[in-house]
């Protein structure tokens, strides 16, 4: 051969690793609704029939769905549609929620987004971290001889924390819990604590329960701002775009609460700095504000019930709705600076839809209406387009229990969304 001849190159056929960005679509709606006809999945995506069924032989051949009988012939008649659905044994997600040790959250969700164990432990405020570690460990092994499922079976773990969290190294790097070290890696101490190896994941309480608005199919596009409020006025969320979340460069999250507002507040938070719109919004400081504020309403139940110590931070947005001058001073102060925080959030992460979830959907229409127009004032340019503001919805109540469901739906698609990523095309 010829050093001017060419060696003919050897056409090498390449496969995509992952699932396709079309086929992840297909079945973060399918989380959406569990049971789909091939025609439904055509006139919510735009794909051609050919495409779908390719896409659905190719989820049935994973095992991802099965078919559930027929649905209803077209008026003109012709052959039934097959009715899809996710397999529920597929995968497994073990979601475990640490933000109040004497509550602690530990559920098992299987892959149609069913609950089918939950428990809540009660755990000493003042126990150890080794020991926290343990506990779980010993749950999680406990879980899977009572359902009788192998660890093969699970798609991962997801563990909600306080705090300041670094999702990517798994380490909360300052907990809310006075009694534990900082730089706590408890993504390590739990692989090592447990004999089966799986996917762990350490996320801040409140992103993962943001997470749960992607079970809405409305929430799939665009940028999403999810705020999530507990009975403790301590609040937290996140930055959605496309079933992802936003985060910084450092991967640290948590950072809503411990954005500083006034450095020159002398509320210190529990970062240790001065200022944080967490700390300013905390129970503490807003009972603070309430014993400068009352006795220029006397006659107010919230000075009422201040003075009795029966006040609960629902009471203020409740008396609020009714016209109570003190609750909606009280509000004003709140929505300042929930406005302020929305504007500086979407100023660098431009979202269409702002979702306030847990406690606040029962704040009521005063709270809405009014930050709406608080966060307006700030927008004179325009600089946010078409933003809407709106409560959180698809679930029962705002209770506790509805702030747990939250957690555990959110953190359960989190994991089992992060491991079908990763699927074989």
């Amino acid at each position: 051969m010829s050093d001017t001849e060419k060696i003919p190159k050897k056409k090498i056929k390449t496969y995509k690793k992952h699932l396709s960005r079309t086929q992840l679509k297909i079945l973060a709606i399918f989380k959406c609704h569990n049971r789909l006809m091939a025609g439904e999945i055509v006139r919510k995506t735009g794909l051609s029939k050919t495409s779908v069924s390719k896409i659905l032989d190719r989820f049935q051949n994973l095992n991802l769905i099965l078919p559930e009988g027929k649905g209803n012939s077209t008026v003109q008649g012709g052959k039934k549609p097959t009715i899809f659905v996710l397999n529920p044994s597929y995968g497994y997600s073990i979601v475990i929620s640490i933000k109040r040790l004497e509550r602690t959250i530990i559920a098992m969700v299987d892959f149609q987004g069913k609950v089918i164990y939950f428990n809540e432990l009660s755990l000493a405020e003042d126990s150890a971290y080794e020991e926290v570690v343990r506990v779980l460990a010993r749950e999680v092994q406990d879980i899977l001889e009572k359902k009788q499922i192998s660890p093969e079976q699970i798609c991962g773990i997801a563990i909600g924390c306080d705090g300041i969290i670094d999702s990517k190294e798994g380490v909360i790097l300052n907990p809310t819990n006075r009694n534990w070290q900082e730089s706590l890696p408890i993504k390590h101490d739990l692989v090592q604590a447990l004999d089966f190896q799986t996917k762990i994941l350490i996320d801040s309480t409140y992103r993962l329960s943001g997470y749960a608005e992607l079970l809405n199919e409305k929430n799939l596009k665009g940028n999403i701002l999810v705020l999530t409020w507990d009975d403790t006025t301590v609040f937290g969320g996140c930055m959605l775009s496309e079933k992802l979340f936003i985060d910084g460069h450092t991967d640290i999250v948590g950072e809503f609460p411990h954005i500083i507002i006034d450095a020159t507040s002398p509320i210190v938070c529990t970062c240790g700095r001065r200022g944080c719109i967490g700390s300013i919004l905390s129970k503490e400081a807003v009972f603070e504000y309430i014993s400068r504020a009352w006795r220029n309403f006397p006659h107010s139940p919230i000075t009422e019930k201040y003075l009795t110590d029966t006040l609960k931070a629902l009471d203020i947005f409740r008396e609020g709705n009714n016209g109570d001058a003190f609750a909606q001073d009280l509000l004003d102060h709140i929505i300042d600076y929930y406005a302020v925080l929305i504007h500086n959030v979407l100023s660098l992460h431009s979202a269409q839809k702002v979702i306030l979830q847990g406690m606040f959907v029962e704040s009521g229409d005063y709270f809405i209406s009014n930050l709406k127009q608080k966060f307006h004032e700030f927008n004179q340019f325009n600089i946010h387009k078409e933003v809407d503001i709106f409560y959180s919805s698809n679930l029962e109540d705002a209770s506790d229990h509805y702030l747990n469901n939250k957690f555990i739906y959110g953190a359960a698609l989190y994991v089992s969304d992060q491991y079908v990523k990763n699927l074989p095309q």
